[in-house]
């Protein structure tokens, strides 16, 4: 089990008690018991039972997103770019355990073509990641919406 070091200062006669606290695993959100050791000096002994440790979701507001690629040339197709790391507080998250990935206006050119991060698990919020999606020099495809223009006064 993992331990956690726990240090008593002036107690009994200035006595320094100290011990090592074992907890039941629990490194994701939620709550866990932690059972407490028996913590011994010369003359006396304290022993704790049971006290709780609460685990919370983290607010991921300004994560460091990296893409694959960050600029398309519009062909009528769907652009997914690829995340190639998320870095939270300088640890590196991994999709599927700590968020989810999706696409938002991926097709034609000049929308706010976005990578949307859905944060899950220990971590919590959206983000999104924009990238660009721009028209093909040498083309004339249509690269937008059918509209109808009503030319009657």
């Amino acid at each position: 089990d993992p331990e956690l070091t726990y240090t008593a200062d002036g107690l009994l006669g200035g006595d320094t008690l100290t011990g090592a606290l074992s907890r039941e695993e629990g490194e994701n959100m939620g709550s866990y018991a932690i059972i407490l050791g028996t913590l011994s000096a010369d003359n006396y002994t304290i022993s704790f039972v049971e006290a709780n440790l609460f685990i919370h979701t983290k607010e991921v507001t300004e994560p460091i997103v990296t893409l694959d690629q960050t600029s398309y040339q519009y062909d009528g197709n769907v652009k997914e770019p690829k995340v190639t790391s998320i870095v939270v507080d300088g640890r590196t998250l991994t999709e599927g355990i700590d968020y989810t990935v999706s696409y938002e206006d991926n097709v034609y050119v000049n929308t706010e073509a976005k990578v949307v991060i859905t944060f899950k698990g220990n971590y919590d919020g959206t983000f999104k990641k924009y990238f660009t999606i721009t028209q093909d020099p040498d083309t004339t495809e249509f690269d937008g919406e059918w509209v109808t223009v009503n030319t009657t006064p």
